[in-house]
């Protein structure tokens, strides 16, 4: 009896004492590498080097501010940077009474700050550190001058936390049993965390040592991670309905073959949400970025915080801001007015720049990339005037030295210009557009189609238009919107066709689909004003919607539009179509060789062919011809270049190594589909 007792208490003796021993090793090994700061009774532990703008690094979930070291030594060269060990990780305290939440970190982080003088930093997080990042930028929002996100983990998983994570949690004796229990699993599973990390890269092995022996130090980094993978899951729930409210500058970095956190469920999400991200994806990479890429990420905190304004004080920020809003409703107002185009209204897109005429009654939506104006459409305007509005802005861009191309235009446009204008076209595809009032008989006629809406009917769902303030309340859509741009192998798209437009609704309309109370799709629909239209722009399916829910979405909006008076509905354009009865083709042999070869092979990288086919089984009225026009005697590479950027949302050399990796992965999912089939 006593020695069955005796056996397990002098083990536990045993294992205690190797773990002491462990931590004065590993302490021996790798002491403090930076200061001490004090706040609030809590010891953080910090490494300071270099001048200039403040750059403050903040490490993941498992990590320490060794995580940061060959970022570290680049930023230092040209920033004052600041490496913290986060509370409870490393050489940093834990707070003494509270858990360790995003809240009492930030909280902490902040007055860390503000005692060694620092004012308005650019904020860089690592994985878990993104989730105290955000809720930093809302919780001092005048505090922080940028946000950089790396490879972040910002929404709960839908995985359960290990059981193993609750051991530390146990009250009183939960920190000795991690120590007895845990310490020796978890220099088991280090490896195959770091593995994971890493790929597709090896493992450091010199980060290796540093890894397995600061994490045998004390059981408290193990009740850290616990508290913030288990505790914390609720919280970062709530913080996520907060996310669209930061307006603060915000970059995303996230390499596409992240093991550890999916990008589609955590960066891409993220993105969608804040109004002001700009999402970097790094082809190749997996979640240890700041060992894989730390040039490439050195490069883009350059090229960033070269762009913001350094002296640009709070007041001057809201007027920017004020002004923004000004010419935005000056715009819409024009829109309303004007608005011939099918794109007219995404004009109001954020990224857009407004040129208006002297006398207020015209306004041109634009972006420019790579020394080109890339209109959205065409001007905004009175029809008699679009030649003489046309001219003077193209005047004003020359002067500039830059060129000018209207993408998304229509035969009415380039009528405009006349035949004999200096202007190349290049059709780049085509749009259905519908009468509403043969809608009905387009239905009637159509056995297929109404096939696949009582099919979706039959599993009870049924189609319900939202206004934007329940679209707000609703996390089912976001949730929807993340599922189908998970689904989706091909690349996103962007200037006219961002894929978020669930935070800036306003004259669009909403159409949901609902499946047992809950929303398994939606549909959103532009306004197209001076044809008495919309423009369908985006349709969204979640997993678990049934065939026929986007058949059943597309004839409860053109149901709606029709009983109200509306006169057409377009799915906008389908790019390569060749629907449309052209007027001209391309004159240059690279062009049409170009254009074959996407025909071909363009499935491979962006799946035109489906699109075409799908808006096409609707059997609209009449394909309209769409083309890009620009001021030039032929359609030239340079130009061409110019849209890649500006619909790749950065360079376009970026945007194809993307689109072959998304690519590869499709073509050895169909390789697999065929042999299974064989």
């Amino acid at each position: 009896m006593l020695f069955s007792l005796f056996c397990p208490i002098a083990l536990g003796i045993f294992l205690l004492t190797y773990a002491h021993l462990q931590a004065r090793r590993a302490e021996a090994m790798f002491p403090p590498c930076g200061e001490f700061v004090v706040v609030e009774g809590v010891r953080l532990h910090y490494l300071r080097r270099g001048k200039g703008k403040t750059i403050v690094l903040l490490h993941g979930s498992e990590g320490f501010l060794q995580d940061f070291t060959p970022l570290f030594n680049l930023l230092a060269t040209e920033y004052d940077v600041i490496a913290f060990d986060r509370p409870g990780h490393g050489y940093s305290d834990a707070p003494h009474k509270n858990r360790i939440t995003p809240a009492s970190q930030a909280r902490l982080i902040y007055a860390a700050l503000e005692r060694l003088g620092v004012v308005g930093p650019v904020l860089v997080g690592h994985s878990w550190s993104g989730l105290l990042l955000l809720h930093y930028a809302l919780e001092f929002p005048k505090d922080v001058s940028r946000l950089v996100l790396i490879s972040p983990w910002i929404y709960p998983s839908l995985a359960f936390p290990s059981p193993l994570l609750w051991i530390p949690l146990i009250p009183l004796v939960g920190p000795w049993l991690s120590m007895i229990l845990l310490m020796p699993v978890k220099r088991i599973l280090m490896r195959y965390h770091l593995a994971r990390a890493f790929f597709p890269q090896p493992i450091p092995h010199d980060y290796a040592v540093l890894a397995n022996a600061l994490w045998q130090r004390y059981p408290r980094q193990i009740t850290t991670f616990a508290q913030e993978n288990t505790l914390n899951v609720k919280m970062s729930h709530a913080l996520a309905l907060r996310y669209s409210e930061i307006d603060l500058p915000v970059t995303i970095l996230t390499g596409d073959l992240d093991r550890t956190v999916k990008p589609t469920d955590q960066a891409f999400r993220l993105h969608a949400t804040l109004p002001h991200s700009h999402l970097i994806i790094l082809p190749g990479h997996g979640h240890a970025l700041l060992f894989s890429a730390p040039e490439i990420i050195f490069a883009h905190l350059k090229e960033v915080l070269q762009k913001d304004v350094e002296t640009l004080s709070n007041e001057s920020r809201e007027e920017e801001k004020a002004s923004k809003t000004r010419s935005d409703a000056k715009a819409r107002t024009l829109v309303m007015r004007y608005g011939w185009n099918s794109v007219a209204y995404q004009i109001l897109n954020p990224e857009m720049e407004h040129w208006f005429s002297e006398d207020g009654e015209a306004v041109i939506g634009f972006v420019r990339r790579n020394g080109v104006r890339i209109v959205a459409g065409a001007p905004i305007c009175e029809e008699g005037q679009l030649a003489s509005i046309i001219a003077k802005f193209e005047k004003i861009a020359q002067t500039q030295g830059e060129r000018v191309c209207y993408f998304g235009a229509t035969d009415r446009l380039r009528k405009a210009l006349g035949e004999n204008s200096f202007h190349s076209a290049l059709p780049i595809g085509a749009q259905p557009v519908w009468k509403l009032s043969n809608w009905e008989e387009v239905i009637r006629k159509n056995s297929s189609l109404r096939s696949q809406i009582n099919r979706a009917k039959n599993k009870g769902v049924n189609v319900d238009e939202w206004d934007a303030a329940r679209a707000a309340e609703s996390a089912s859509l976001q949730r929807c919107l993340t599922e189908w741009l998970t689904t989706h192998p091909f690349p996103t798209l962007h200037f006219l066709t961002e894929p978020v437009t669930l935070n800036r609704l306003e004259d669009r309309r909403l159409f949901v689909a609902i499946r047992d109370e809950t929303p398994i799709g939606f549909l959103i629909s532009t306004p197209i004003p001076r044809r008495n239209g919309w423009l369908i722009e985006q349709i969204v399916r979640g997993k678990d919607a049934p065939n026929g829910t986007t058949e059943l979405l597309v004839q409860g909006a053109m149901q709606t539009l029709a009983a109200e008076g509306y006169e057409t509905v377009t799915l906008g354009l389908a790019p390569l179509s060749r629907r449309a009865a052209l007027q001209v083709t391309p004159t240059q042999l690279w062009l049409r060789l170009l254009f074959r070869w996407m025909r071909a092979h363009g499935k491979r990288f962006y799946n035109f062919e489906g699109l075409d086919t799908f808006k096409a089984k609707f059997k609209p009225d009449v394909w309209e011809p769409i083309y890009a026009l620009s001021n030039e005697e032929q359609f030239s590479p340079h130009t061409l270049y110019a849209l890649a950027a500006a619909f790749s949302d950065g360079t376009p050399v970026g945007a194809v190594s993307r689109a072959l990796v998304s690519a590869l992965r499709q073509e050895i999912k169909w390789t697999r589909k065929k042999k299974v089939r064989e």
